[in-house]
């Protein structure tokens, strides 16, 4: 901040006493001359430099304040926005995908993710994270055909070459879009196999580490996809420790871990070590925190201290997306 010069003290003698003489032989009488109104203070007074530029006595409003004030909330928004990644599945859904790009960035954000980016070219998308200063952090691998049904490929016997060709598509888009976490369905098909889902992840892992890129397996609630092969925590913990790549983590989502397990802060502490990537929606509803039965307030406190990556909002917003982040306004960085 730069604070206004102040005006130059006057002399000593500025408020000096002045003689004035009386008519007719009177006598002289003295009087003083009136001191102007100043904040300059009498000579030899120590002062601050507040004191001279007049804050001490004004409220706190000065135009210089009021920028400080408003910088600082600027960078304490930025600060907590950069914390996360907005979903653009899940989020901004009221415009066609390629925009909600321009709508993330509008909003304030500098990091988004999204689950199946493969409808659309590298090169589209690429235009829209470069237009909008984004960085987009994670994506999914292809699920197989969303539309007929499939939730993923990994676990499926029959489906291990098509897997495989999901894996070069996701490495392809994630070296050309800069991503580095890809997340891995594993599936609802009936035939799902837990040997095949280690060794297809042991094989997908192997081919990311080449590039430094993670790959995350999530536990999915059996409520929102039944069937799905992986829909407990600690099957997930097994599963990442039998692949035994150090680049094969767990994403957690703290919507689907409530909604399996409950506690699901407690269990997030229990499994930390293993996490890479969080994500958060609130309980009922998978809408925005605050709009459920979550504790929030206590898990962002945790993750603030104990957690370094971003944070995933793959949530359903309730209301206008713009309107769904008013909740980061309790939140500290």
């Amino acid at each position: 901040m730069i604070l206004e010069n102040a005006d130059a003290f006057p002399s000593c003698g500025a408020h000096s006493r002045k003689l004035i003489q009386c008519p007719a032989g009177g006598e002289e009488r003295e009087t003083r001359q009136a001191k102007p109104r100043s904040s300059v203070p009498p000579c030899g007074k120590q002062v601050s430099g507040a004191e001279i530029n007049g804050l001490n006595s004004k409220p706190k409003t000065t135009i210089y304040e009021k920028r400080l004030f408003l910088l600082t909330t600027i960078l304490f928004q930025e600060a907590v926005m950069n914390k996360y990644s907005v979903n653009l599945s899940t989020v901004f859904t009221e415009v066609p995908f390629l925009e909600r790009f321009k709508k993330a960035r509008e909003a304030g954000f500098s990091n988004i993710e999204c689950q199946f980016p493969y409808t659309y070219t590298i090169e589209e998308i690429k235009k829209e994270l470069e237009q909008n200063q984004l960085s987009m952090d994670l994506i999914n691998l292809p699920p197989g055909q969303w539309e007929k049904g499939d939730r993923g490929l990994a676990a499926d016997p029959e489906s291990i070459e098509e897997f495989r060709k999901s894996v070069e598509s996701g490495i392809r888009y994630a070296n050309s879009l800069g991503v580095k976490k890809i997340h891995c369905m594993a599936g609802i098909h009936p035939d799902n196999n837990r040997e095949v889902f280690v060794e297809n992840l042991f094989y997908a892992g192997t081919a990311m580490s080449e590039h430094e890129i993670t790959l995350l397996i999530e536990p999915i609630n059996p409520f929102d996809m039944p069937g799905y092969f992986l829909s407990d925590l600690q099957q997930a913990a097994d599963i990442i420790h039998r692949v035994g790549l150090p680049n094969v983590k767990l994403q957690f989502d703290f919507y689907h871990i409530e909604r399996i397990h409950g506690q699901s802060l407690s269990l997030y502490q229990k499994y930390a070590e293993l996490v890479s990537h969080v994500q958060i929606a609130d309980h009922p509803g998978r809408q925005q925190p605050g709009t459920g039965e979550i504790n929030y307030t206590d898990i962002l406190q945790y993750l603030s201290k104990h957690y370094r990556g971003l944070i995933g909002l793959e949530y359903n917003p309730q209301g206008r997306s713009e309107e769904s982040f008013a909740w980061m306004k309790g939140v500290t960085t």
